[in-house]
């Protein structure tokens, strides 16, 4: 009794337990009541969707059936047997099916009705769903007098045993599903990351592509075999990804019988798998279905025909020419871990850093910040002639026996894949140049191609282009003076320190320094970033041992030690060879040659001389006289405020002349010394003599020349006396003075 009295509780917990396990396991056997009453108004009293095991759709001598299995994720997985033969599930639309069926609602109950007479003795449609101990059979009979297209329905199971009901259009549509509906689109039986090769083989296109054991996560991992000239190359990554693409969402229109035999003329494309215990696939491409469209056939591993739209087709069927990689480098810029340029006693190494990419060699330091941007560009867009392998006999004839420098890449691995090379491993060989052009050699396949000297120096070991393209970096204030010797122009000026610019050279009577063109250009000049560089010393191409432009300033850099004194700084740019977007250019002492913004070099071919030479002060003016061609002629005085045409003082003339005068800023000079033959200053278009109250003996003189187009504007050609120079002034400045007359 004591022991009893001991264990009493413990006992009654243990027989508790039995007790509720044994009711759970019983409650999962039935309906209960919270699912029934949730679900009242739908065909299934219960769903539960973790116990799904079978649904079998039957349809005359048609059946369909869907078995469910716990995958390891703890997913369900679907598949699915029509006519009793394993095809492929299409996940979506299993899903699709499912949830018709879950929320399937009815219309209304029937009650006392005949089965045989409501067509459910020999039903349309029977579909039986298996969930753990639950299971039930649905049945759609004939056409049920209203909603239109409505069915009758039977619904065996559940806690509601046999009822009959109506049901919609919709839902008999959504339930009634051809062969094929449930089934993937999708004949390709392997993803481009598990095979090691494809191969096709036809009367119009046959190559094949096999990994080229150099490894990589990109589609530039495989080898192109195709007929002479072709030979073995390596295939483009990126027109190869277009083709993966299309094979990889190849989906029939709708499926079809297996024809026996295949068209003599079809395509066969071979799909070998990088796990050698699945089966190869093959696919054949080719026929007409009825109806319209192409027969595609899938003969292994498992068979099955569809109908592609010929478009589609056509699209299978590319060219190997257009699968050639012309480019230098196959890893994509994004998958380089590790770059090297060996080459002329220089070494440059790098490798990818946590925030960036750090130089191993010649120096241990940090990149510059947005030096490798352009870098890995400039790879990853390098591409040239590929030479046939017929002409790449004689590698010593190609500069390439004894390469001038060599590439290493190191890449990231592929995804997925079981293949033999882990990581991409990439090397180049460049050759010298000769006759402009550079020979490379890619080692992944040997292949040989033809490249610009301004392509290969992406490819040789230049440390100058990781360090920052900014070449200068002071504020406008400390620019002392200006001195270019370009494009035939020699001007010398200096800066006072209230921001003035003071003319030194030439030395012109009359004519200074223009403020906002000298100040603009040193503003380019004390900020100047080159746009990439192009190479570790000067190229006789670059024409920069006889510059058209040499540029050079004095420079304050700051204060020496504590002293009030400013050291000085010498700038000196020159500029060679155009080339994108710029000139080739030098600076200071350094070997080193970058690219220059084309303004830079746009501006420099200018003078930098007084654009306001030909304007006057409105106070100082005391008569002006516009004769024009054909003897026209226009007198305007100064009455005050007031400007008067002498002739008709009543008219807006005066007015229009004073406004015209005030505009003529020119656009710049176009020369000094005496005007050429071509300006027309012999026979002018307008001569505009202009009586000084400061100087009333002698009028000041500007003739108005031909027309010419200056730096994209149309301009005249116009020249003040006492200024030996010739400047071009904008039509449309001119043109109210011209009409004036």
């Amino acid at each position: 009794m004591t022991v009893l009295r001991r264990h009493g509780t413990t006992i009654a917990l243990c027989v508790g337990a039995v007790l509720l396990t044994a009711l759970l396991l019983w409650d999962r056997d039935q309906v209960t009541t919270d699912e029934a009453a949730d679900r009242k108004y739908q065909l299934f009293d219960a769903w539960r969707v973790d116990e799904l095991a079978k649904v079998t759709i039957t349809t005359g001598d048609q059946e369909l059936r869907l078995t469910s299995s716990l995958g390891d994720d703890g997913s369900r997985d679907w598949s699915l047997e029509e006519g009793g033969m394993a095809v492929d599930v299409d996940e979506q639309a299993v899903g699709q099916y499912l949830v018709s069926l879950e929320f399937a609602a009815f219309e209304r109950r029937i009650q006392g009705m005949d089965r045989q007479v409501l067509g459910l003795t020999a039903p349309r449609l029977v579909v039986q769903v298996e969930m753990g101990k639950l299971s039930y059979t649905l049945r759609l009979g004939k056409d049920a007098p209203s909603p239109p297209g409505a069915v009758y329905a039977e619904l065996e199971g559940g806690s509601r045993g046999s009822q009959t009901y109506v049901v919609t259009k919709e839902l008999r549509e959504a339930l009634d599903v051809p062969a094929g509906a449930l089934r993937a689109r999708n004949l390709v039986p392997y993803l481009s990351i598990e095979l090691q090769s494809f191969e096709l083989k036809g009367p119009e296109v046959s190559f094949t592509l096999a990994r080229g054991g150099w490894g990589g996560r990109t589609a530039g991992a495989f080898l192109l075999t195709a007929a002479a000239p072709i030979g073995k190359v390596r295939a483009s990554r990126r027109e190869l990804d277009g083709w993966l693409r299309v094979l990889g969402g190849l989906e029939v229109d709708r499926f079809t019988e297996l024809p026996a035999a295949d068209d003599p003329a079809a395509h066969e494309l071979v799909l070998t798998p990088l796990d050698q215990s699945k089966p190869t696939g093959r696919l054949v491409m080719g026929g007409r279905c009825e109806g319209g469209g192409t027969l595609i056939v899938r003969r292994q591993p498992r068979p099955a025909a569809g109908c592609l739209s010929d478009q589609v087709a056509e699209s299978m069927l590319i060219p190997p020419e257009q699968l050639v990689d012309h480019r230098v480098v196959g890893t994509a810029g994004g998958d380089i871990v590790e770059l090297e340029f060996s080459g002329e006693g220089i070494t440059v190494d790098l490798a990818r850093a946590q925030k960036g990419w750090h130089m191993r060699k010649p120096d241990d330091q940090p990149v510059g910040k947005g030096t490798m941007k352009p870098l890995v560009e400039g790879l990853g867009t390098a591409e040239g002639k590929l030479l046939p392998p017929a002409e790449v006999t004689d590698l010593g004839a190609l500069g390439l026996a004894e390469p001038r420098a060599q590439v290493r890449i190191l890449g990231l691995p592929e995804r997925a894949t079981t293949a033999t090379a882990t990581e991409r491993s990439e090397r180049i060989d460049v050759g010298t140049a000769r006759d402009g052009v550079v020979h490379v050699r890619r080692l992944d396949d040997g292949a040989v191609l033809a490249i610009t000297t301004d392509t290969a120096s992406f490819l040789l070991p230049r440390p100058s282009a990781l360090r920052s393209t900014q070449i200068y970096d002071l504020p406008l204030s400390r620019i002392h003076s200006l001195t270019l010797d370009c494009d035939g122009k020699h001007q010398h000026m200096s800066r006072t320190p209230q921001g003035d610019w003071t003319l030194l050279e030439p030395k012109l009577e009359g004519l200074g320094a223009d403020l906002s063109l000298a100040n603009s250009f040193a503003d380019r000049l004390r900020k100047l970033a080159g746009l990439r560089w192009a190479s570790e010393h000067r190229q006789p191409a670059q024409q920069l041992g006889q510059p058209w432009c040499i540029i050079k300033a004095v420079a304050a850099s700051g204060i020496e030690g504590g002293e009030t004194k400013e050291v000085t700084r010498q700038l000196r740019v020159v500029l060679g060879a155009e080339v994108q977007g710029g000139h080739y250019a030098q600076h200071d002492d350094a070997d080193a040659v970058f690219v220059a913004p084309r303004t830079l070099g746009s501006l420099a071919r200018r003078w930098l001389l007084d654009r306001a030479a030909l304007m006057f002060d409105a106070d100082d003016i005391d008569r002006l006289t516009l004769t024009g061609r054909g003897d026209r002629r226009l007198t305007i005085d100064k009455q005050g405020s007031r400007w008067v045409d002498q002739d008709n003082p009543s008219s807006q003339a005066g007015e229009v002349v004073k406004t015209g005068l005030e505009q003529l800023l020119a656009e710049g000079v176009d020369h000094l010394g005496a005007a050429g033959p071509q300006e027309g200053m012999d026979h002018p278009v307008l001569r505009i003599e202009v009586l000084l109250r400061s100087a009333p003996d002698e009028p000041v003189v500007l003739t108005v020349g031909s027309g010419e187009v200056f730096h994209n504007t149309s301009v005249f050609f116009v020249r003040r006396s006492g200024i030996d120079a010739t400047f071009a002034v904008a039509q449309s400045r001119l043109r109210p003075l011209i009409d004036a007359l």
